[in-house]
């Protein structure tokens, strides 16, 4: 199992062993069960085995999880400004949002991949993020590019789009420039 938010903490109390990890982290890839086992060692030398749990030779204690798969869904696409300026910027952010608590959401997706088009020709993306807030649950994948100063009237076409899990999340937008 990866760990995707942090490390699992690991204490040992009382002879309980109590091994947490970030809920969220079970929603993401194809983890259904894992097996566990545990090993006490000697860290100086001679380095040996004290102690490990199932013993010797049985198999290792088998965990499976019951999860509903997470799934993502656009919520919002803006454009800022709303009327493009020919010389000046234009932002198009697509919002989405998981259907689960999901730490790290911003990490988790691939993107933004960002397309936009002037008069059919290709114009490249100044700059390209992806952000998310602290608690919150929203991300909002965002496009940037720098509009050339002669394309006053034009239309401007493209799409942005996300990925996760090999899901991919797109959007289209077309505005008309204005001189």
């Amino acid at each position: 199992m990866e760990f995707y938010s942090q490390p699992p903490d690991v204490e040992l109390k009382g002879g309980v062993l109590t091994f947490a990890f970030d809920a969220s982290d079970l929603h993401l890839g194809p983890t259904r069960a894992f097996n566990f086992e545990l090993a006490t060692q000697r860290t100086s030398a001679p380095a040996t085995t004290l102690d490990q749990a199932p013993d010797a030779g049985a198999k290792p204690w088998s965990f499976q999880l019951k999860t509903a798969a997470v799934r993502i869904s656009v919520v919002g696409l803006t454009e800022a400004p709303r009327k493009p300026k020919a010389g000046h910027s234009f932002v198009v952010s697509l919002v989405v949002k998981p259907s689960a608590a999901i730490a790290n959401l911003e990490t988790r997706l691939d993107g933004p991949v960002c397309a936009a088009a002037i008069a059919g020709k290709p114009l490249f993306e100044h700059d390209s993020v992806m952000e998310g807030s602290a608690g919150s649950s929203r991300v909002a994948a965002r496009c940037t590019w720098r509009i050339p100063a002669g394309a006053g009237g034009e239309a401007i076409r493209g799409s942005v789009k996300v990925s996760f899990m090999g899901k991919t999340l797109s959007r289209s937008f077309s505005a008309t420039i204005a001189k």
